[in-house]
């Protein structure tokens, strides 16, 4: 996923003088990448990623363990995969952690509870290395819809909650309609509306 250059790159890049404020050096870079994809011509966007959503979700380590309590194994079994059981291992912040990542997958596809079954968000972890997410069944229908090409997971966990950040990036044109399948990324830098 391409990040947004330090400002001072950015701003060198595209030749402006060094020491520019901050705002100014991103706002020229936002407006030149995506007035460049905007411009171009179908076939220069096909391939070419854009943020198509991102989700943040945090949970409640405590509620979350009085719903394991009082459901029991078939709770864990409709909402964790047998590999995250396995690797939380009873850890309740852990199992929290996913969770969270679940819901932030799903508002970051755009979709809620209803339309993405949560075992089909699967976060899958090798212990000191950078979870992941594995899509699968409805998920990964929806993200084939949406032509997502990529899926990046952000997790921690504190004292009794766990938070999830999740960003969705795919094509910037539906190679087979043609149609945009990004989103507006917002107020340009420096700039407000009224």
């Amino acid at each position: 996923m391409t990040s947004l250059p330090n400002p001072a790159v950015a701003s060198s890049a595209l030749g402006v003088e060094k020491g520019v404020e901050l705002g100014a050096g991103v706002e020229e870079w936002v407006e030149t990448e995506f007035a460049g994809l905007a411009g171009a011509s179908l076939g220069a966007r096909v391939g070419v990623d854009v943020l198509l959503g991102v989700g943040v979700d945090m949970v409640d380590a405590g509620q979350l363990a009085e719903m394991i309590e009082s459901s029991g194994s078939s709770f864990m079994d409709l909402c964790w995969t047998p590999s995250e059981q396995g690797y939380c291992a009873g850890s309740i912040p852990r199992l929290a952690a996913r969770w969270a990542a679940k819901e932030a997958t799903m508002k970051a596809l755009g979709r809620g509870i209803g339309e993405i079954d949560p075992i089909d968000i699967e976060v899958v972890s090798i212990e000191g290395e950078p979870p992941l997410l594995e899509l699968h069944g409805s998920a990964r229908a929806i993200a084939r819809e949406r032509w997502v090409r990529r899926v990046a997971l952000s997790l921690t966990h504190e004292g009794t909650f766990a938070v999830a950040f999740v960003v969705v990036v795919g094509e910037a044109v539906d190679p087979v309609t043609g149609t945009a399948t990004g989103v507006g990324i917002g107020t340009p830098v420096g700039s407000r509306r009224r």
